[in-house]
């Protein structure tokens, strides 16, 4: 009964979110409605963090300082969103967290690579050949290899240029 209620209970939030869609960014009320939404979702992520719905509350609340351009806010619901993402019906929580990730950290300056690398490279050592081909898949993919390239730059600058060989064939590799 409670999973039902939860479910039901995400769908006020996600109304409000859907919303502000229908506004332009550059209108007051979609700001003021993606932060209504954002406090919906922070309620039942606050009330139901080891359900289902808690988990998914916060990935959409990622999704929302994604709309409002709130990066860092994003990522640390992410990271939260993922702490759910071992549970057989979260599973597809992962892959959508990891691809709003992506694009977070891609629009942040200085750009994270070592954070990219420690979160995208166990995912995707893990994947087989069939799920490598997704396009979710091959979206991480690319961005691991920009994260492997910005290191492999950053340290031939900094005076390793032998490590910085091997973050440049392993960007290479994935691109191929």
């Amino acid at each position: 009964m409670r999973k039902r209620y939860t479910n039901i209970r995400i769908k006020s939030p996600k109304i409000v979110e859907e919303l502000a869609d229908t506004y332009e960014p550059a209108n007051p009320q979609y700001k003021k409605l993606l932060l209504q939404a954002i406090e919906g979702y922070d309620k039942i992520w606050t009330q139901y963090r080891s359900y289902d719905a808690g988990y998914y509350a916060r990935y959409y609340a990622a999704r929302c300082h994604f709309k409002l351009k709130e990066y860092s806010n994003a990522i640390n619901c992410l990271h939260d969103a993922l702490t759910g993402a071992g549970n057989p019906t979260t599973r597809q929580l992962k892959p959508l967290s990891l691809l709003l990730m992506a694009e977070c950290w891609s629009k942040t300056e200085p750009y994270p690579f070592d954070e990219i690398i420690a979160n995208f490279e166990p995912y995707i050592k893990k994947l087989d050949r069939r799920s490598l081909r997704g396009a979710a898949s091959q979206r991480i993919q690319l961005e691991l290899a920009k994260a492997y390239k910005a290191k492999s730059t950053w340290l031939a600058e900094t005076g390793e240029p032998a490590k910085s060989k091997s973050f440049e064939q392993d960007a290479i590799k994935i691109v191929k």
